[in-house]
This record gives structure tokens, C-alpha cells and sequence, in this order.
């Protein structure tokens, strides 16, 4: 049985992130230049999540959960993207997200965003820098194929600027919120706007 994320409890950390800033014009989140980590722990660690309507904070969601279109200020759906990152330098930070058809492959949509990490005052191992706003992966109007209740692969790959790099792909079924209101056919925005040829 699929969960659907709604009204997830959100995991708080204690350093925000600017997003979609380039790196020569750093976001007022922006941290101190230098080598200070997102946290002490060895190793490096990325976790990628959702948000909850607002944009706000991070909520995880397990592969094969059902993630929510969102109605953005221009007229299409997307979904939220959000991160959890620790042992990286978080200047300059660069982050890649694709999402493409678990079904056949074909790519939705692609690019990279840079991001300016600010680290914890105090780091500790349990610490991670994350984002304020969650980044948006814009899925629908598209020609690709319908988007409602597709089953997505999102890929994600970060890189700092000292070459440290890793890759994290995540699972998920796109599906049209529940509180649209529909027209006479039965039929809501989302419905229509990420309606389209059936992908096989």
C-alpha cells in the first residue's frame, strides 16, 4: 500500500541554505568562506526528501511513496525537492536533479542549481546543513507524457568545490493533491494540466 506524504513531521537541523544563488553572488545565507563542514562526523552524507506545501523544511519519504504535485505561481506542478547534507565544504556547493520515467527512462526535466550552504555554529556529528526553501523539480504542462500517477526516478548529484561528489537516485509516484476543487467533468487543474499519452 502506497503512503502518500502529507502531513509529515519535518526534521529540523540547525543551519539554512540560499538556493539558486550563483556562487559569485552569494546568497545572505551564505556562510563563511573556508573549510568549515556541514558537520564533525567523517565521511559525507546526502539525503534527499520532499518538503510540505509551504516549501519549507524537509520531510523524508521512503522509494515507491506517493509525492504530491504543487501547484507553482506560474501555472504548472512540480515537486518539491529538498536536501539534508553533512562533511561537505558548504561553499559552492553544486547540486544536479534529474527526473525521467521509472518506466522507459525518458527524462521530465534536468539542470543544476548552485548552492551556499551556511554550517552549524557548532558542528557536531548529528548536524547537517539543509535548505530553507526546497528546490522545485517543474514536471507538468509537458509533452513527454502524462505525469499523474507516474512512477518517477529522481537523480541527484552534489559536488563541492574541493571535488568531493556523490550521486543519491530515489523512487516515487507523482500524484495530484486531493483538495482541488473539479469542474463539472470531474476533472481538477492538476488533472488536466498533467494529463497526457500514457508512458510504456
Amino acid at each position: 500500500m502506497r503512503r502518500v506524504i502529507r502531513n509529515a513531521t519535518l526534521l529540523s537541523w540547525s543551519c539554512l541554505v540560499g538556493a539558486g544563488c550563483p556562487p559569485d553572488e552569494p546568497s545572505p545565507d551564505a556562510g563563511p568562506a573556508g573549510g568549515d563542514l556541514c558537520s564533525t562526523t567523517e565521511g559525507y552524507e546526502l539525503q534527499v526528501g520532499t518538503a510540505p506545501e509551504s516549501g519549507e523544511g524537509f520531510v523524508p519519504f521512503e522509494d515507491g511513496d506517493d509525492v504530491p504535485l504543487v501547484w507553482g505561481a506560474q501555472g504548472g506542478y512540480h515537486i518539491y525537492l529538498s536536501y539534508l547534507v553533512r562533511g561537505y565544504d558548504p561553499n559552492g556547493i553544486v547540486v544536479r536533479k534529474r527526473v525521467s520515467f521509472a518506466v522507459n527512462g525518458d527524462e521530465i526535466t534536468e539542470n543544476p542549481e548552485a548552492l551556499n550552504l551556511r554550517p552549524p555554529d557548532e558542528p557536531a556529528d548529528d548536524t547537517y546543513c539543509g535548505l530553507r526553501n526546497a528546490q522545485l523539480a517543474i514536471l507538468c504542462p509537458t509533452i513527454v507524457g502524462q505525469i499523474e500517477d507516474a512512477d518517477l526516478v529522481i537523480e541527484v548529484d552534489l559536488e563541492d568545490l574541493a571535488g568531493e561528489a556523490t550521486s543519491v537516485t530515489r523512487y516515487a509516484r507523482a500524484v495530484c493533491p486531493t483538495d482541488e476543487e473539479p469542474d463539472e467533468d470531474g476533472r481538477t487543474d492538476c488533472n488536466r494540466i498533467c494529463d497526457g499519452p500514457l508512458v510504456e
